[in-house]
């Protein structure tokens, strides 16, 4: 049976008069964590009032309390950021204090987490024995706990603490500056490039989301021509500000000096504010602020120096990508026009098919990449019509079956052309040309694909090319009234289009009178 230790703490008598008990497991900001797990009341009370004024480096004590070795289990399971342990052998078993140690370090990994074994019952579990045979980190009997040895062993205990919390912050912070150089390496245009940017900046610090939302923030702004800087993306505090310019957002002369910093090629530091500058082609340059809600230690700064040094690489990378993507666009948006321009039509009918291809896939809820692709492939509908002879390309009249079939053939000749490159947007132009005739009822060409078998990019390009045509003088035709080809449209839902596509046009008409108006021949 278990020994009660009449006093486990040497103290002068009426030390504790009038001392206010500390809640047991209450939340405060900037704390250190501590466990009491022991079967007994007065060792969780004698323990909280004797380190009950206890501070280390500004913080006190959050202590928290279990009274079983599998409530403790419990608890230690929640939180992982415990930064000490009492923990008393004898509790609902002989040994159910070890047990509890073994389970810490061996099932649930927490090697940080300091953990002093106290004990009223010294020959239970000799001293020798458990150093040897337990990873812990003092061992204690309760009657030599004075008040000085208990400071001074929590003392030792959250130095320790501190230490291995430092190191494991630097490796995860390096880890997440390698997982974060990954993904931003993949972003293809600058928002959702300063998004993610946003992101990892909170990973690679391992701040909490939800203080750092509600008490900070930051934002990724890029230089602007003839000066100044335009938020591109924000979090936090800055969640609003994003196409807005800086100076609306942080009033002058409370920014840190941008030059000084660019010309040091360090960032900048003021107490809870950091702010990083990158150089961009030419005299412009991208910057990043950090506001959090607390100033930011030398370790969170070393961390963002790296960051900041992989940072400028990807955006080097980015303006490089931007600018191979680019020039792929305007080759594409010529070879259109150029096709375009040989069927007797206006290059104007691939901007508007381009502009009406987006706005439908943003309805659509496409993937904000894709929009971006789907707009620079979609002039590529119609590029099989280079290999289609002119006189059945212009004939004012109606075509014949067999001309017909030829025309036909621009489908599978165009898909085919620009399947020939692996480059994403090439790809996604082979399935606009192959697939802008395929009807949502299967009767379409050239393979009579039905509903979704149909990519999306086909659907929304074939819309539009229809619409576009109906409303656009032809070699053939006469243009329609809007009402009749919207008619058209609607009567073809289900038949010809994607029903939940004609549905979105019919929502937004005005965005489409908006293009065909902007972009008139």
């Amino acid at each position: 049976m278990k020994r009660k230790v009449g006093a486990i703490i040497m103290l002068e008598q009426g030390l504790f008069a009038d001392e206010p008990v500390p809640e047991s497991g209450v939340e405060q900001a900037e704390t250190w964590k501590v466990l009491i797990v022991d079967d007994d009341n007065e060792v969780h009370a004698l323990t909280r009032l004797v380190l009950a004024e206890f501070s280390f480096e500004g913080k006190a004590l959050n202590f928290i309390s279990a009274h079983s070795g599998k409530e403790a289990a419990a608890i230690l399971e929640e939180h992982d950021d415990i930064a000490l342990a009492f923990v008393d052998v004898v509790m609902e078993t002989e040994f159910a204090g070890l047990e509890l140690i073994r389970y810490v370090r061996d099932k649930l990994k927490n090697t940080k987490t300091r953990l002093v074994l106290r004990t009223g019952q010294p020959g239970e579990a000799p001293a020798r024995n458990v150093v040897v045979d337990y990873d812990i980190n003092d061992y204690k009997e309760k009657t030599e706990l004075t008040a000085d040895r208990l400071f001074l062993t929590t003392i030792a205990a959250l130095r320790a603490y501190r230490d291995l919390d430092s190191i494991d912050r630097s490796r995860v912070g390096l880890e997440q500056i390698i997982v974060a150089g990954q993904s931003l390496f993949e972003a293809t245009s600058l928002r959702p490039f300063c998004q993610g940017l946003l992101a990892q900046l909170v990973s690679v610090l391992r701040l909490d989301p939800k203080a750092f939302l509600d008490h900070g923030g930051a934002l990724a702004a890029v230089g602007v021509d003839g000066g100044g800087y335009r938020v591109v993306a924000g979090t936090g505090c800055f969640s609003s500000a994003a196409g807005r310019a800086m100076n609306d957002i942080i009033p002058p002369g409370k920014l840190p000096n941008p030059k000084s910093g660019v010309a040091e090629h360090e960032d900048i530091f003021q107490d809870d504010t950091y702010v990083g500058y990158f150089e961009r082609k030419g005299s412009l340059k991208n910057l990043i602020m950090l506001k959090d809600y607390r100033p930011i230690e030398e370790l969170d700064r070393n961390l963002l120096r790296v960051f900041s040094s992989n940072l400028s690489v990807a955006f080097d990378n980015l303006s490089l990508r931007q600018d191979i993507m680019a020039t792929q666009s305007e080759v594409l948006c010529t070879l259109g026009a150029v096709v375009e321009s040989r069927s007797k039509e206006t290059a104007y009918h691939v901007r508007r098919v381009a502009e009406m291809s987006m706005s439908m896939a943003q309805w659509m809820g496409v993937q904000e990449s894709e929009v971006h692709l789907l707009h620079e492939a979609s002039p590529m509908h119609d590029v099989g019509k280079i290999a289609i002879p002119d006189a059945i390309l212009n004939k004012p009249a109606r075509l014949t079956p067999e001309e017909m079939l030829v025309m036909k053939t621009h489908a599978e000749i165009g898909a085919e052309l620009m399947s020939r490159s692996e480059r994403p947007l090439f790809k996604a132009a082979s399935i606009v040309a192959g697939q802008h005739h395929e009807k949502w009822d299967g009767t379409g060409y050239p393979r009579g694909t039905n509903e979704k078998e149909i990519h999306i990019f086909g659907r929304i390009t074939a819309l539009a090319d229809v619409f576009d045509a109906l409303v656009s003088r032809r070699c053939y035709k006469e243009p329609w009234k809007w009402e009749d080809a919207i008619e058209l449209v609607r009567n073809e839902r289900g038949k010809h289009f994607d029903p939940a596509l004609v549905d979105q046009f019919m929502d937004h008409q005005h965005v489409i009178r908006d293009i065909q108006s902007r972009l008139a021949d």
